[in-house]
């Protein structure tokens, strides 16, 4: 940092009469960067330093008589640390006596000599470059002190259960104690993968990619100007974290710095928590609950890539991250700390033949094997319901319910490895929480209902792309759409089809008619009647599930034009799936 104080150009300002001396002046830095300025008037003098403070003033301290005297006063008192050398004839020595009681750094008798002169300014720029070198040894002290108390306060978050929880409050503390705009953390999803999730996050982060890895991570960074701490630990790599809007102290110095000051007691930490996490999940069974290790869930999945790959099949995973409880506002903690709770519960929804395992806390993975799109949706209805979440049909069970986001992922659909499964069914997860079934809190909701609540809110969330959209169409067309989406989902693998009929010449009628012939393991068509509808205004529903998506549609035929909604929200179309087998199989009924 010194180097580049010393290659700055010095501003000097000169006050002296038109003569030799000016001349002497002007010749020595023609060839230098420095720049000078000759002045004759001290009154114009003091008005420049005023504008633009110089590095160094030179003054003829015969200028004006006494006036020049009354300069080396009025200039310490503009720039205390300014050094000004006064220039003088032999016979006006006492004179320069006086301005160096003054405060004036040296005396040069005229006449002035170019070598002088150099020597003079060679030495302020010494000096300079040692004012600059203190600034910068005081920042980087202050910087290293607060570094000293963060990796202090870092180093008891090791005493914390896992690396996620560590990473929340370390972002909350990098924050506080950096005075940093926002904190970024981002872990591996999984032990020795490249993939990254952000786990963690404070202050005002501008958008930040959830998942991605290194290099994605490392271009957001670029691109809004954050300073990267790397985290690892004998060459693993054990994380990222971004840091925006570090302080700027006395003297700039090196970003860098706060990398070098942070990286080392960061990574410890962290380094620590993974081999805590590695051993304990070394073991089959997470030692809390009856629910499976994340380490032997990777190995059960790689095994399931592996055979899904030689055997063409396809398998999905599932991920529950937990947030609420449903019986106090949603920002509550979930009831359940050991996690025996919702293991008892999400086993209640899935076959003997899927593997649940714990990642921590709040959030656990779920592997189903031989199961597709429609496999997965369904079974992310039944989880739903087992936990009492939005989304889920109520259950009745005894007990706080459990609200929780569930994302599903497809092999391979949506991803041929283990870290793009996760990716998407994390990002799938977070999506389901700006759903408008939970922004409405529509859970309760008959067909009747919905329809007329979501009317009234067509516009809020517009612009998410699976959003309810309002839709207006004649009933020939309306059935001309729903045959073009029926036959185009049936390109990627199985579609299950729910949809009323309340008549021969409504949706469900046509549908029957032109693709109910279909193999049942190619094509699940489930008609019901909507008792309920006026007869004048019959209500028109069908939620449609395929592999690589689902998609509904809900609203009213009246004098042949269909005006109603329709939506690819994976809750509102679970909802309106629910709903519908709740006609076609009534409770209590046969």
């Amino acid at each position: 940092m010194s180097s580049k104080a010393v290659e700055l150009p010095l501003q000097v300002l000169a006050l002296v009469p038109p003569g030799h001396d000016a001349e002497v002046l002007t010749r020595a830095f023609a060839d230098t960067r420095d720049e000078l300025t000759v002045l004759e008037g001290l009154e114009e003098g003091l008005l420049h330093a005023e504008a633009a403070l110089p590095d160094l003033a030179i003054l003829d301290v015969t200028l004006g008589g006494n006036a020049g005297l009354a300069m080396v006063h009025h200039l310490r008192a503009l720039a205390p640390a300014l050094p000004i050398v006064v220039l003088t004839p032999p016979e006006h020595l006492a004179l320069a006596s006086q301005a160096l009681a003054l405060g004036a750094a040296g005396i040069i008798v005229a006449p002035l000599s170019g070598d002088e002169l150099l020597t003079l300014v060679a030495r302020q720029r010494e000096r300079r470059a040692e004012r600059a070198e203190r600034r910068r040894l005081v920042a980087y002290q202050r910087r290293a002190q607060r570094a000293a108390l963060v990796a202090q306060r870092a180093a008891e978050l090791v005493e914390l259960s896992d690396s996620k929880r560590a990473a929340q409050h370390l972002a909350g503390l990098l924050t506080r104690e950096l005075d940093c705009r926002q904190a970024l953390v981002y872990l591996p999803v999984a032990a020795g993968q490249r993939q990254l999730s952000l786990v963690a996050g404070a202050g005002a982060p501008v958008a930040p990619p959830p998942y991605c890895d290194d290099h994605e991570a490392l271009a957001h960074a670029a691109r809004e100007g954050l300073d990267v701490v790397r985290l690892s630990l004998r060459a693993e790599q054990l994380g990222l974290i971004l840091l925006g809007g570090l302080p700027r102290l006395e003297e700039p110095a090196p970003q860098e710095e706060w990398s070098a000051l942070l990286e080392p007691s960061l990574s410890l930490t962290f380094g620590l928590l993974a081999e805590r996490e590695h051993r304990r999940q070394g073991s089959l069974k997470d030692p809390s609950s009856s629910a499976y290790t994340f380490a032997y869930f990777v190995d059960v999945a790689g095994r399931e890539i592996d055979k899904a790959r030689r055997h063409a099949r396809r398998f999905a995973l599932a991920t529950v991250c937990l947030e609420a409880a449903a019986s106090g506002p949603r920002t509550q903690a979930a009831p359940d700390p050991d996690g025996t709770l919702v293991v008892e519960r999400l086993l209640g929804g899935l076959r003997d033949t899927d593997v649940l395992a714990r990642v921590d806390e709040q959030e656990f993975f779920v592997l189903l094997p031989e199961t597709g799109g429609t496999g997965a949706s369904a079974c992310r209805r039944r989880m739903l319901e087992q936990l009492g979440a939005p989304g889920g049909r109520a259950s009745g069970r005894p007990g706080a319910s459990l609200d929780a986001a569930i994302g599903v992922a497809t092999y391979p659909h949506d991803g041929a490895d283990l870290s793009r499964l996760l990716q998407a069914a994390r990002h799938r997860a977070d999506a389901s929480r700006q759903s408008v079934v939970r922004r409405l809190e529509l859970e309760r909701c008959g067909l009747e209902d919905l329809l007329e609540a979501l009317s009234w809110s067509l516009t809020a969330g517009a612009d998410r792309l699976d959003a309810p959209r309002a839709l207006e169409l004649p009933l020939r067309d309306l059935l001309a759409l729903s045959l073009a989406l029926v036959h185009a989902a049936r390109r990627g693998g199985k579609v299950r089809v729910l949809a009323t009929r309340a008549g021969e010449a409504t949706l469900g009628a046509t549908l029957a008619a032109s693709v109910g012939h279909q193999p049942e393991e190619e094509l699940s068509l489930e008609l019901v009647e909507p008792s309920s509808a006026p007869p004048a205004q019959p209500l028109e529903a069908m939620a449609l599930v395929a592999e690589h998506g689902a998609y509904a549609l809900l609203g009213r035929v009246h004098r042949g034009i269909f005006r109603g909604l329709h939506a690819s929200d994976p809750l509102l179309v679970d909802l309106i799936t629910t709903r519908l087998e709740a006609l076609a199989h009534p409770r209590g009924g046969g």
